[in-house]
């Protein structure tokens, strides 16, 4: 399982789902709301989530994509909760070499349990094909 927003798919997107697809059988992406990415990130999304789902379904390692959790304009509800990992049981998260706040959140709630494992990627050149970089020359 990997969680993003995914704002204008790119080649950096598409190395760290190969990376992901590479440790397991099969790659679930918890695609982030536009409410979401308009709390977390101060901005409105590019594409849709639907759109935004549809170009990470044509993506030869993705196998599922299902929305990450809930949370409404002003940041309330599930955001941080993790309740599709509660109910999806992944047996291992990859975290994107920009989510270390992600990968710290995670490997804290569930460090009693066996399962899911927490990995930390490489970058795919992140001085070219970061999201914050591309979206700034849109």
């Amino acid at each position: 399982m990997v969680f993003g927003s995914f704002d204008v798919l790119h080649e950096g997107h598409r190395h760290f789902l190969q990376d992901a697809k590479a440790l397991g059988d099969y790659l679930i992406i918890a695609l982030a709301s536009d409410a979401s990415i308009r709390f977390l990130k101060g901005h409105e999304p590019k594409q849709s989530f639907d759109e935004r789902a549809a170009a990470l379904s044509l993506n030869e390692n993705v196998d599922e994509v299902v929305a990450g959790d809930e949370l409404d304009d002003d940041g309330n509800d599930a955001l941080g909760t993790w309740q599709v990992i509660e109910k999806l049981q992944p047996n291992i998260i990859a975290c994107g070499y920009d989510q270390q706040a992600i990968n710290t959140l995670l490997t804290k709630r569930f460090a009693t349990l066996d399962s899911p494992q927490i990995i930390s990627l490489a970058p795919f050149e992140p001085t070219i094909y970061k999201s914050s970089l591309l979206n700034s020359l849109i």
